[in-house]
C-alpha cells in the first residue's frame, strides 16, 4: 500500500516527526482492517434477494391463490411462509431420522396424519394398512408429533 499510493510523499517535516506519521498510519490501517472484519461479521457479505423471486422459488408447499397473495399483508404472508418452511424442515429431519432407523415405510404411512385431529383418525384402518398393531400406530403418531413440536426453528 505504501508503494502503490506513494504514501511517503505525504511526509512533511513541518507537520511532525516521521515516526509519528508511521505510527498514525499503522493505527489507521489496523482500524480499517478491524472495521472490514466487523462489517463482514455483521452481514457485510450478505446478498439481498428479491421478495418476488423468493416467493416464486420458496421451498414451501403452501399454496395461496393469487387473489389471496394480494389480500394478505406482507408480514402475514412472510409469517405463513416461515411457519410452513419450519414445518417442512422438521418433517424432512424426521423423515431422515426414520430412514436411518429403517422406519421409512412407517413414516410415509403416518406423515399425512400428523396434523389431523385424533377424532379424524381411524387407528384400526391405519394399523391394518401398515400391518402393525393399533397401539403401535397411536404411539408412533404421538412420538412423531412430539418430535415435530420440539424441532428447533432454523
Amino acid at each position: 500500500m505504501v508503494l502503490k499510493t506513494n504514501w511517503l510523499r505525504q511526509a512533511d517535516q513541518s507537520r511532525g516527526r516521521f515516526r509519528s506519521l508511521l505510527l498514525k498510519s499503522v493505527q489507521n490501517f489496523l482500524h480499517n482492517v478491524t472495521d472490514t472484519k466487523q462489517t463482514l461479521k455483521r452481514g457485510g457479505a450478505v446478498e439481498f434477494v428479491s421478495w418476488d423471486a423468493w416467493m416464486a422459488e420458496a421451498p414451501s408447499q403452501i399454496s395461496i391463490s393469487p387473489r389471496g397473495l394480494d389480500s394478505l399483508a406482507p408480514e402475514r404472508l412472510f409469517d405463513l411462509r416461515w411457519a410452513a418452511t419450519v414445518v417442512e424442515q422438521a418433517l424432512r429431519r424426521l423423515r431422515e431420522e426414520c430412514e436411518g432407523k429403517g422406519r421409512l415405510r412407517l413414516f410415509e404411512g403416518l406423515r399425512d396424519y400428523l396434523a389431523a385431529e385424533h377424532a379424524d383418525i381411524s387407528y384400526a384402518k391405519l394399523a391394518a394398512a401398515l400391518g402393525i398393531a393399533e397401539a403401535v400406530v397411536k404411539k408412533q403418531l404421538h412420538n412423531f408429533a412430539r418430535t415435530l413440536s420440539m424441532a428447533p426453528a432454523r
